[in-house]
């Protein structure tokens, strides 16, 4: 038998199996696992908690760490005690966009990195160079996928003092 749509959302979920475990949860204080191997550094600025969750996730696959934040505000502090080689900034925040926040962050940078890369679902012309003006090393485009973040975990080896 074939149930509908309001049949299906009526139904209760298994006793052991809650909606709560199913939701994905942000890492307290917004830091991910970390370890001594891993050298990759990347902070995360999103204000919607979903993306940072993914791409916390995805960072953390791929053998890199992540710190996650949700403003420019708090990115700026986070930035003024700890180093990073990565920043993934979100353009449009409230307060203080990404692309304010970027000029900061370049005004503050000696050498290549950290690697600015707007992430945002504005592909507009007038977006794109206006990040390009600001002094960002990229734009990648919202769903971000991993395949799109081995490019750029690629071009930090080649960067990197160490390599």
């Amino acid at each position: 038998m074939i149930k509908t749509s309001s049949e299906i959302a009526a139904a209760p979920y298994p006793r052991n199996h809650s909606r709560e475990r199913l939701r994905p949860r942000e890492p307290e204080n917004g830091q991910c696992e970390n370890s001594s191997s891993q050298s990759i550094r990347v902070l995360i600025v999103d204000d919607i908690s979903t993306n940072r969750v993914i791409l916390s996730h995805m960072i953390r696959k791929m053998g890199a760490a992540a710190t996650t934040c949700e403003s420019g505000e708090e990115a700026l502090k986070i930035l003024a005690g700890e180093k990073f080689e990565l920043i993934l900034m979100d353009l449009h925040m409230p307060e203080m966009s990404g692309f304010e926040c970027g000029e900061k962050i370049i005004e503050k940078r000696t050498g290549k990195l950290p690697l600015l890369i707007a992430q945002t679902a504005d592909e507009t012309p007038t977006a794109c160079k206006r990040t390009s003006e600001i002094g960002f090393d990229g734009h990648i485009s919202k769903p971000i996928r991993p395949n799109k973040l081995t490019g750029i975990f690629d071009l930090l080896k080649e960067l990197s003092p160490t390599s």
